[in-house]
C-alpha cells in the first residue's frame, strides 16, 4: 500500500513539475521581443575618400547603429567635418572618426598640399651664410645666385643670378613661419636646406645649376613678399564691373583665400594672366582694395586690385 501511495505521489509531483516547466518556457516565448535599443545617426563615407581628401556633402552620408556599439569618437553630425580634410584612407561605408579628419589650417603641414598647381617642391643644400643667417622663413620670397668657377681661360668667379623671387615652401623640416609669441631662444638647430616652390623647366636649371657650383640665397624684403610689385602701381583701380575681366601686372602674382596679406595663398599666376572679376570686393584695414576673382583653371579667391589692371586698359 505504501508503495503504491509513494509511486502516485511521484507520478504527480512529476506531472507538476512538467507542467511548471511548461508553464515557464511558454511565458519566456510569449514575452515580446527584447526592448528597442537606443539608436543613434553617425557619419559614414558614402564612397572611398582618399588621404587628404576633402569632406564634403557629397562624399558622407549617415547611418543608425546600437547607441552603446557606437565608438565615443564617432562623428554625429556631417557639419562638424564638411571642410576638412582626411588623415589616411577611408573605405565607403565606414564610420567617421574625428582623428582621422583635421582642420584645413592644419593643412599647410602638408608639403604637398602647399605647392601651387603647376609647380614643384626642390630642396637646395644650404648654411648659415647661404641662408642668409638662417634668417629665411617659409613663405619668403628668395632670388637664387649661382657662384662657380670661371672656365680656365678665365680667371676668378663666375656668378650669376639663376632665378627671381622663388617661394620659400620650408626650411629645413619647418613648414610654417615662427608665430610673433614664439620665444627666440637661440636653440633653434642651424638648417641644412631650404625647399623651394618651382616651376618644372626651373627645377631642373635649379638642380643642373647646384651641380655645377654653390647656391647662395637672396632674401626679398618683406614688402614685396607679401603682395609683388604692389608698390610699383599708385592708387586703386577704379572698381570694376561683375564679369570684368582683369589681367595680373606682377611677375607672380598671389590668389588668397581671404581679403588679406595674411590670407592663405590658394594659388599664384603669371604675369598678364586673365582673370574674372566675380563682383564682390572688400577693402582690408590698410585700405587695400581686394577682388574676389576666379583664375582660368576655375580656383576662386582674393587678390590686391593694385597688381591688375582691366583687360584693354
Amino acid at each position: 500500500m505504501k508503495t503504491k501511495k509513494l509511486l502516485f505521489l511521484a507520478i504527480v509531483s512529476g506531472l507538476m513539475t512538467t507542467l511548471l516547466f511548461y508553464l515557464f518556457v511558454n511565458r519566456e516565448s510569449t514575452e515580446p521581443a527584447d526592448a528597442a535599443v537606443p539608436m543613434a545617426t553617425v557619419v559614414t563615407a558614402a564612397i572611398d575618400i582618399s588621404k587628404n581628401g576633402k569632406m564634403t556633402k557629397e562624399n558622407l552620408t549617415t547611418a543608425e547603429f546600437p547607441e552603446d556599439q557606437i565608438h565615443p569618437e564617432s562623428v554625429r553630425d556631417p557639419e562638424a567635418i564638411i571642410g576638412k580634410y582626411a588623415s589616411a584612407d577611408i573605405k565607403q561605408g565606414e564610420v567617421m572618426m574625428l582623428h582621422r579628419v583635421y582642420e584645413s589650417k592644419e593643412e599647410e603641414k602638408v608639403i604637398s598640399r602647399k605647392i601651387s598647381e603647376g609647380y614643384r617642391a626642390v630642396s637646395i643644400s644650404t648654411d648659415f651664410v647661404k641662408s642668409v643667417s638662417n634668417q629665411i622663413e617659409p613663405e619668403d620670397l628668395v632670388d637664387v645666385v649661382l657662384s662657380e668657377e670661371a672656365p680656365s681661360s678665365d680667371s676668378g668667379i663666375k656668378t650669376e643670378l639663376i632665378l627671381e623671387k622663388v617661394r620659400v615652401l620650408s626650411v629645413g623640416k619647418r613648414l610654417t613661419e615662427k608665430q610673433n609669441n614664439e620665444a627666440d631662444t637661440g636653440s633653434e638647430p642651424e638648417y641644412l636646406s631650404v625647399t623651394l616652390e618651382l616651376k618644372q623647366e626651373d627645377s631642373v636649371k635649379i638642380i643642373n645649376a647646384g651641380e655645377r657650383g654653390s647656391l647662395h640665397l637672396v632674401l626679398n624684403s618683406q614688402l614685396s613678399s607679401k603682395e609683388e610689385a604692389e608698390t610699383g602701381e599708385q592708387g586703386e583701380q577704379e572698381n570694376p564691373a561683375p564679369d570684368t575681366q582683369l589681367v595680373t601686372l606682377s611677375k607672380r602674382s598671389i590668389i588668397r583665400n581671404e581679403p588679406h596679406l595674411n590670407g592663405y595663398i590658394i594659388s599664384i599666376v603669371d604675369q598678364d594672366t586673365k582673370l574674372r572679376f566675380l563682383g564682390k570686393q572688400e577693402t582690408d584695414g590698410e585700405g587695400r582694395l581686394w577682388l574676389f576673382i576666379e583664375t582660368p583653371d576655375k580656383k576662386q579667391g582674393w587678390i590686391s586690385s593694385r597688381i591688375v589692371k582691366q583687360e584693354g586698359e
